[in-house]
């Protein structure tokens, strides 16, 4: 019979890490073929303009008026917009990092 092969624990992980690293690469491959395209540059365009950026620049979720949740749930309508910027590796400007 063959002899199996034992792994630690942290053989393990180092192994999962480097799966998870190189199909984080992979993706972020795709996002920028895709977003880099021209319709992938419309859609990007329409997301911002729908989600709180304006040119790049992320736009504060506060307004007068508004209450804490609604604060809230403003800002996090933007994190599908975040992770493409961090995909395709775009900056993101804040109104704090201006």
């Amino acid at each position: 019979m063959p002899k199996t092969k034992t792994i630690t624990s942290n053989q393990a992980a180092k192994e999962q890490k480097r799966i998870k690293d190189s199909k984080t690469q992979q993706l972020k491959i795709v996002y920028g073929r895709v977003f880099n395209s021209v319709d992938g540059k419309l859609i990007l365009e329409d997301l911002q303009r729908q989600f709180g950026f304006r040119n790049g620049i992320e736009q504060s979720s506060h307004a007068q008026g508004i209450s804490a949740l609604d604060m809230v749930a403003r800002d996090q309508m933007k994190q599908p917009v975040r992770h493409i910027f961090r995909m395709i590796d775009a900056e993101i400007t804040t109104p704090q990092t201006k």
